[in-house]
């Protein structure tokens, strides 16, 4: 997690399915963040994902606007 550095990663079971009419996906996670945030109050979160064995750093931040 690269920010907010408060924000949780929480790892959710997906087998049994959320909803009975979801199909089975066994072998898998979902994966979530929490942050908690104020009424009226801007935050953004950024999330880098890569496997550990990547020696490289995380890549600069491009804003979407500039996208």
């Amino acid at each position: 997690m690269r920010e907010p550095t408060s924000a949780n990663l929480n790892i959710y079971p997906t087998d049994p399915p959320p909803a009975a009419t979801d199909a089975r996906n066994e072998g898998t996670r979902l994966l979530g963040f929490e942050v908690s945030v104020s009424a009226g109050q801007l935050e953004r979160l950024i999330v880098h994902l890569a496997p550990e064995s990547t020696p490289t750093s995380p890549p600069a931040i491009e804003w979407l606007e500039s996208w």
